[in-house]
């Protein structure tokens, strides 16, 4: 997750955009306690390229980019919502969760995590960013709130 995420159906730029225009955050009831890994795009980008520098003898081979936090998807929105309830002090954030019930069901994996033993043989010491989940999702918002006014720009 970071800013630049265009798709505004998954849960970080929605949540996000969602509190911005004074409205509750969104949960389906299905996956209220799932368990996700979420990755700050920075953490992401510096992995990739300390993998650059030693996949020359490892060609081909796949490797989960993770940090080992995983969070019940209720309680990483509720990190959202007091995250940009911090950013915007001034803003009417409303604290709750909507929760809404799916017509049909995509039945997911209600928990999921990454073994990261082999990234952090190649690599060494994971990426740390991540760890603070407050401040990655305030260095997100600014996107978000140019999204809101109209000024984000597509950079692609």
């Amino acid at each position: 997750f970071g800013a630049g995420d265009w798709n505004f159906t998954r849960l970080v730029p929605n949540t996000i955009i969602r509190l911005l225009e004074g409205k509750q955050a969104m949960l389906w009831s299905d996956v209220i306690n799932y368990q996700r890994e979420f990755l700050y795009v920075k953490d992401a980008v510096d992995m990739l390229i300390k993998l650059m520098g030693v996949t020359e003898n490892n060609s081909g081979e796949s490797v989960n980019l993770g940090v080992g936090s995983v969070w019940a998807i209720k309680d990483f929105i509720h990190e959202i919502i007091g995250s940009v309830t911090d950013f915007c002090s001034n803003a009417d954030i409303q604290p709750e969760i909507e929760v809404k019930i799916k017509d049909n069901h995509f039945h997911e994996i209600p928990k999921q995590s990454l073994d990261t033993t082999k990234l952090k043989g190649m690599i060494g010491e994971l990426p740390k960013l991540t760890d603070n989940i407050n401040l990655c999702i305030q260095k997100s918002i600014p996107f978000y709130l140019d999204v809101k006014s109209g000024n984000a720009i597509r950079k692609w």
